[in-house]
């Protein structure tokens, strides 16, 4: 070897000799990352079979979806946190983690897909309910199918949101127009309320007129008006009030024409001629004790034995008449005098007074 070789040489082993003294600490760093890169290598194969066992050992027909949503979602933060690994060692276990998470997602759109149809199903029906005319109904169905609703298979928020904000939308339409349905009803149940309130006080005060002022015509007027208030939507007081006047106007209408036939009947008396002095009283005397006795007042002292016998005889077979009343009894003779026949003044004056305590008056016979 030439001198130059030898020199050659000796440099080498000197630069050789350093090299090697500098690289003794990368070679010790590159020892450590081999190894965490082994160690984080097995912790991805011990991740590929926790999942590989979740995913086989888990019942998907009854699977917490938010739980398998939430092993999903973290199961690639962990593996990126299982680095440095050699890429070369890695692929294999890389490509099973993937096809892991892949059967997971499978799973997870099939769960998806019929929690989505639940919720478009219950948004078709809320829907439906915002086209009834019966707005009350249809928010006691929408009450139902807001059960239903929360109790949807489970959806991760960024797919739920779009549903549930459609949702909500249309529940809030229902529930809407329920409360402006209740409002509108409200304000005419007060409108007919101050109606009512104005047509049972002109009705009370036309009722408190005695029977001579009173006119079928505006009677019937006033039960016209009682039968357009709607019950159900009058107060309490309101409505006993209104069942009274309508039984009262019932009475008074059946009563008016009886009243009238009496003022008639009455009428007729005040109206009969004068008999003369000593002139035959005729039938007077005893139509006189008749009335006295239907009327129940009192008779003469010279007129009482008359009264008797006609209430023996007479009196018994009235009562077994259909539809007997003294009243009735009482027109029937008034009205079977002659008008033009005279009447004596004393006879005319009994005839009157017991006339007059037969009077009718309202629910009176």
């Amino acid at each position: 070897m030439s001198s130059d070789q030898g020199q050659d040489q000796a440099l080498w082993d000197r630069f050789k000799a350093a090299s090697d003294r500098a690289y003794e600490p990368c070679r010790a760093h590159f020892r450590e990352l081999d190894a965490r890169r082994a160690e984080n290598l097995e912790k991805r194969r011990a991740l590929c079979a926790q999942l590989a066992d979740f995913v086989a050992g888990e019942n998907w027909d009854k699977a917490d979806w938010q739980a398998v949503w939430e092993i999903r979602r973290r199961a690639p933060r962990e593996w990126k946190s299982l680095a440095p690994v050699r890429f070369t060692d890695a692929r294999d276990v890389q490509k099973r983690f993937s096809a892991l998470l892949a059967e997971i997602d499978e799973r997870l759109d099939q769960a998806w897909q019929h929690a989505e149809q639940q919720r478009q199903g219950m948004i078709d029906e809320a829907r439906a309910l915002t086209e009834q005319d019966d707005v009350h109904g249809a928010a006691r169905q929408a009450r139902d199918l807001q059960t239903r609703w929360r109790a949807a298979a489970w959806l991760p928020p960024a797919r739920h949101r779009h549903f549930q904000k459609t949702f909500r939308g249309l529940m809030d339409a229902l529930f809407g127009a329920r409360q402006a349905a209740s409002q509108a009803r409200d304000e005419e149940r007060r409108a007919e309320q101050e109606r009512a309130s104005a047509i049972l006080a002109e009705c009370e005060q036309r009722l408190e007129r005695p029977l001579a002022e009173q006119d079928d015509g505006d009677l019937a007027e006033r039960a016209g008006a009682l039968e357009t208030l709607v019950p159900a939507a009058l107060e309490r007081g309101q409505q006993r009030r209104h069942q009274q006047l309508r039984d009262r106007l019932r009475q008074l209408r059946a009563d008016l024409p009886r009243w009238q036939r009496w003022r008639d009947a009455r009428r007729r008396l005040v109206d009969a001629p004068q008999a003369d002095a000593g002139e035959d009283a005729g039938e007077d005397s005893g139509r006189a004790v008749a009335l006295e006795a239907l009327a129940g007042v009192e008779t003469p002292e010279h007129a009482r034995q008359e009264r008797l016998a006609w209430q023996l005889e007479q009196l018994p077979r009235a009562m077994k008449s259909a539809g007997y009343a003294p009243l009735e009894e009482a027109l029937k003779l008034v009205e079977e005098r002659p008008a033009e026949a005279p009447l004596e003044a004393a006879l005319r004056q009994r005839l009157l007074a017991a006339l007059d305590a037969l009077e009718p008056g309202e629910g009176r016979a």
